[in-house]
C-alpha cells in the first residue's frame, strides 16, 4: 500500500495507472475525489450513477478502453476481487463524525444503510456478528477494510485521507459547503 504525503503526492501517484477506482464510505468525499482526480489527471470521469451505482460487472466493464476514474463507494464491499492490470483503488477516509453530520444533512437515511449493511453481511458473513455491533456503515466499512479487505487486494490501493483534499485546485471549506445537495462539488 502507497503511503502518502499530500494531495500533489496523491496526483502524482495516480497518474501511473490507467482506472482508478475511488470508493470507500458513502459521504467520505468520493464524488468530489473521483471529479477532481479525474480533472487533474485529464482521465474521463464515470460517475456511480453511470455504472448503476452497485452493479459490480458494470463497473467492471468501464475498465476499458482510455483512462478513468470511477466513483464506486456503493461497491466498496468488492474491492479485494478487482484484478485488471494497471488499476489503482483510492479508499477514501474520513472522520466517522463528519460523515454522520453529512449523512444526516442530506438524508442519507436507514434505508441507505441497511442496503450496505446487507451488503456486507452477505459479502463476510464470518463477521456478521461484529458487523451488527454497528450502529452506522461508515465505521463499518472502514473496519472491514482494515482488518478484512486491506489483506485480499490484488491490485495496488491506498487510502487518502479526507484532509488532503483541502489541498486539490477546486477545494472548497467545509463552511461553504453547509447548503450542499447529494453530489454537489461546486
Amino acid at each position: 500500500m502507497i503511503k502518502l504525503k499530500n494531495w500533489k503526492h496523491f496526483i502524482d501517484c495516480c497518474k501511473y495507472y490507467n482506472y482508478i477506482i475511488v470508493s470507500g464510505p458513502q459521504r467520505s468525499g468520493t464524488t468530489y475525489v473521483a471529479k477532481e482526480l479525474a480533472f487533474e489527471l485529464e482521465y474521463e470521469h464515470v460517475d456511480e450513477f453511470k455504472h448503476g451505482i452497485a452493479r459490480f460487472e458494470k463497473m467492471l466493464s468501464f475498465i476499458e478502453h482510455g483512462p478513468k476514474v470511477i466513483q464506486a463507494p456503493a461497491l466498496s464491499h468488492m474491492l479485494h476481487k478487482i484484478v485488471k492490470e494497471k488499476t489503482l483503488v483510492v479508499f477514501m477516509m474520513r472522520n466517522n463524525h463528519d460523515i454522520s453530520l453529512s449523512e444526516d444533512r442530506i438524508g442519507w437515511n436507514d434505508k441507505h444503510a441497511k442496503t450496505e449493511f446487507d451488503k456486507y453481511k452477505e459479502q463476510f458473513h464470518e463477521n456478521i456478528e461484529r458487523i451488527n455491533d454497528f450502529k452506522r456503515s461508515a465505521p463499518m466499512k472502514k473496519w472491514i477494510w482494515k482488518r478484512h479487505q486491506k489483506s485480499k487486494m490484488q491490485i495496488d490501493h491506498l487510502e487518502l485521507p479526507f484532509e488532503f483534499i483541502s489541498q486539490s485546485k477546486g477545494y472548497i471549506a467545509k463552511e461553504d459547503r453547509v447548503n450542499f445537495k447529494k453530489k454537489q462539488t461546486k
